[in-house]
């Protein structure tokens, strides 16, 4: 499903996590962090390699265990690679974005 070489962003603007290590700790912190996950509908592009994912997290602050609670209204792009495996994983969201 991921590239071994995956790339995400999360925020775009930060520092890019590479390969399925740095992916799997981040997830981890995501999950450690008790998130809720809301999705919206899927859009594909016409180019046949992305697809964008709006959705609200709803987590404690990352790193903290037992809160404070935060919810992200952010949308996720995913670009596909010929392989069929999800290369690059584009997350869109600000500081403005973050509310209780």
């Amino acid at each position: 499903m991921l590239s071994p070489d995956i790339r995400m962003e999360d925020p775009v603007g930060g520092p890019p996590r590479i390969g399925h290590e740095a992916l799997r700790e981040y997830l981890t912190s995501v999950i450690d962090a008790k998130s809720e996950i809301r999705t919206g509908p899927i859009v594909a592009a016409q180019d046949g390699v992305r697809v964008a994912l709006p959705l609200v997290g709803r987590l404690n602050q990352l790193g903290k265990k037992d809160g404070p609670r935060m919810e992200i209204p952010c949308v996720d792009v995913i670009s596909v690679g010929g392989d069929g495996l999800i290369q690059e994983v584009l997350v869109f969201w600000g500081m403005t974005d973050v509310g209780k």
